[in-house]
């Protein structure tokens, strides 16, 4: 069953936000489709003390299963971002069982698997790697779910919260262990983790899968391995590989979703006049069958946005 949601204000200016508390802002957040709720995302992160909490314990029912509607799909993605800038470790083990689950992270995410996810797994990790090992080796989840934890590794290894040695025994165990036994971007990932650790005795072991197909040539290729690994020796503090796949800490998720088309004022001027078209053929050529009837609410988008059916023109209904 939907949540009941009722009308918010303006999410732009948001009067008397002095006023507002967490059910508020979960609202704003459920209610948000292609309008950033940026004073909300303001509010909690200035009311942390408040919103936290609460934010957590909304991810842990999520993610147990509780409440899987779409609304609240919204609300559980500015959660986690949010969880990740104010470091709060409490959603760790959560938003982990949330990643084992494929179906549930890829509606809960959508492009943020690729994007922010490995910022998001370092900013909220709690010291648990045996968690964070359990996405990257579980068969439920997705497989760039399970790159982005590699990457978290990475970037955890090098700069010291997870030991050196302890990283390196996990990549041989995964190269022992690690399933499928056939190419997925997981093991694509292993080998860029080998390449921004610097760990060049590892290079005959990234050969010999590339030989074996685990990783396709077109992902990397061992010229494209070999690049990254000097990039990373020639750096003395060995963080070169990391800056430059953008692997760190995830800080500021207003600033970072301001910038997305998702929720410019381009894409909705964009959707808008899709919908208007659209309208605008029905009058012309009068009731007709509609093409998108076949369409799952899950499948891609028709239109060629890259999107979700109901995070496009699914939503326009």
């Amino acid at each position: 069953m939907e949540p009941m949601i009722t009308a918010t204000a303006d999410q732009a200016t948001l009067p008397n936000a002095a006023a507002r508390n967490v059910d508020d802002v979960i609202r704003d957040f459920a209610t948000a489709g292609a309008d950033l709720p940026r004073a909300s995302m303001r509010w909690a992160l200035d009311h942390w003390d408040m919103a936290g909490p609460h934010f957590v314990a909304l991810l842990t029912r999520y993610a147990a299963g509780a409440d899987r509607t779409e609304s609240m799909e919204s609300v559980v993605f500015f959660v986690v971002h949010l969880l990740a800038e104010r470091r709060e470790t409490r959603g760790f083990s959560a938003l982990c069982r949330l990643l084992e689950d494929a179906a549930a992270s890829e509606s809960v995410l959508g492009d943020a698997i690729t994007t922010t996810l490995s910022g998001v797994l370092i900013g909220t990790y709690d010291g648990d790697a045996a968690a964070l090992k359990r996405v990257v080796e579980s068969a439920t989840a997705d497989q760039f779910v399970r790159g982005a934890a590699l990457d978290a590794m990475s970037y955890l290894t090098r700069t010291g919260v997870i030991a050196d040695q302890e990283m390196r025994r996990y990549l041989l165990h995964l190269r022992a262990e690690m399933r499928p036994r056939s190419p997925d971007f997981v093991w694509t990932a292993w080998a860029c983790s080998i390449a921004n650790l610097g760990y060049a005795d590892f290079a005959s072991e990234v050969e010999r899968l590339m030989s074996r197909g685990f990783i396709p040539r077109t992902d990397i290729g061992m010229n494209g391995f070999n690049r990254r690994l000097q990039r990373t020796l020639d750096d003395p503090e060995r963080l070169a590989g990391l800056k430059h796949d953008r692997i760190e800490p995830f800080t500021d998720a207003i600033g970072t979703f301001s910038k997305w088309y998702g929720f410019s004022e381009q894409y909705k001027s964009n959707q808008a006049a899709r919908a208007a078209r659209r309208e605008r053929k029905v009058l012309l050529e009068g009731p007709r069958v509609d093409p998108m009837r076949r369409v799952g609410r899950n499948d891609p988008c028709p239109c060629g946005s890259g999107k979700k059916h109901k995070k496009c023109c699914g939503r326009l209904g």
